[in-house]
């Protein structure tokens, strides 16, 4: 991508999905919020309203995203990720059913 002034450009933003019941289900990045949104849509990811954040350099992005993740982790008494995301955890964890 091209640097604008000699930065990098801000065109990226973190999101998170939220389910019925206000929790976070996926926490990403994307530089197209409304293509990214119809492609979870047609996936069958289950949501019930999307926060997004201002944008930001894509480094920046990533690293925000994943520090989100790690923070739902180690809220959780299990240390599971949001329910969608697979990639970007840290730590194995524990699903009802998987042992």
């Amino acid at each position: 991508m091209a640097k604008k002034n000699g930065r990098n450009p801000r065109n990226t933003v973190c999101y998170t999905l939220i389910g019925d019941f206000g929790n976070p289900v996926y926490h990403g990045i994307t530089s197209d919020i409304n293509r990214r949104l119809r492609e979870h849509t047609r996936d069958g990811k289950n949501f019930s309203r999307v926060t997004v954040s201002p944008k930001r350099t894509r480094a920046r992005a990533e690293q925000d995203e994943t520090s989100a993740i790690h923070s739902h982790q180690d809220s959780n008494l299990f240390g599971n990720p949001p329910y969608y995301n697979v990639a970007k955890t840290r730590k194995t964890y524990f699903r009802w059913g998987w042992l």
